[in-house]
């Protein structure tokens, strides 16, 4: 099936390209080198302060069965970055998302909507930005070298979940003192993109759930 995917040159003016997936992967360190393909990234945190972290099936040729972020998934062409997060978190998590507009005040959106984020996401776009995944040298890591531009989000949602998605198969919650554990003690149960993502994210993350992650 045909997907196409939106890259950028890596410049504050740069303008979105649309290529082939297939392509622009088979190609990433040759004609595509220079460019940074468009994601979202989205980690879900309950009201009692638990990050949700999303695993990802088995059959996955990349990081099979290894813990990610909540929501994950290129930017398609025609596609604002906000629907993209709609449509995944439903597909793959069966949650509905509501991504606040930046004029909207965050937090007095939270507190009108607090009682029925057990039925709806209140997403928080936190910063669109480029980011380079440098090689892992330890030799238990899969070497791994990318480029991505990420729209990356921040919401509080409290059950349920359902993985309908055939690119995941579970998931697991963990508050921040846990995960950090978990981190250090397993490091294999997740992805590398994971673990770079939470080392730039950690007072970020704190930051949120200070601000957000209490009853209103």
């Amino acid at each position: 099936m045909s997907e196409k995917v939106v890259i950028f040159n890596g410049t504050e003016s740069s303008q979105p390209k649309s290529v082939e997936r297939a392509d622009f992967y088979s190609h990433r360190y040759t004609l595509y080198n220079d460019y940074y393909i468009y994601l979202i990234d989205l980690f879900l945190i309950t009201s009692t302060w638990q990050i949700l972290l999303q695993k990802r099936a088995r059959n996955k040729k990349n990081s099979p069965w290894q813990l990610h972020t909540s929501v994950w998934w290129h930017v398609n062409d025609n596609e604002a970055p906000a629907f993209t997060l709609l449509h995944e978190s439903i597909e793959e998590l069966w949650v509905p998302c509501y991504l606040v507009p930046d004029w909207q005040n965050y937090a007095s959106a939270l507190k009108k909507l607090w009682t029925y984020t057990n039925r709806i996401a209140l997403v928080k776009h936190h910063k669109d930005y480029y980011r380079t995944l440098e090689q892992y040298t330890d030799p238990a890591w899969r070497s791994i070298d990318a480029k991505d531009r990420v729209y990356l989000c921040f919401g509080i949602y409290d059950w349920p979940i359902q993985c309908l998605d055939h690119s995941s198969d579970w998931f697991e919650y963990f508050d921040i003192t846990t995960l950090k554990q978990e981190l250090k003690k397993h490091p294999l149960l997740f992805t590398t993109t994971l673990h770079n993502f939470l080392d730039e994210l950690w007072d970020e993350i704190q930051t949120f759930i200070d601000e957000y992650c209490v009853s209103t």
